[in-house]
């Protein structure tokens, strides 16, 4: 740390106990920052254009409703499973795709009587 002037200009030492303090402090402030920029803002910033996409009435409710559609969708949620739920639906609804394809493809569709 560095020394700083006291009221009447002469120069004092910060205790040592001040500095490893305010170390932590600047460290958690960095933490906190860093949490907020990778966390919160990217989650904000989609409510936020939603929001003024649709312009809801009441929109509380809305952010409400969208934050829990989030958490109910997004992958690796908090949620134990969430992630794995999601991705089994994708997956059962390409195979599904692909089954409905090879129908199509194997029965095409009679010529109707004319």
């Amino acid at each position: 740390c560095r020394s700083s002037r006291s009221h009447f200009g002469s120069r004092a030492e910060v205790p040592k106990q001040s500095c490893v303090s305010r170390e932590r402090f600047v460290m958690s402030i960095q933490a906190h920052q860093e949490y907020i920029q990778t966390k919160i803002n990217p989650i904000l910033e989609s409510l936020v254009t939603q929001v003024l996409l649709e312009r809801p009435e009441e929109p509380i409710p809305f952010m409400i409703a969208w934050l829990s559609d989030q958490a109910k969708t997004t992958p690796g949620s908090e949620r134990p499973g969430a992630g794995e739920t999601l991705d089994s639906l994708r997956r059962q609804v390409a195979e599904l795709k692909e089954k409905l394809g090879e129908l199509q493809n194997n029965n095409p569709a009679e010529e109707a009587p004319q």
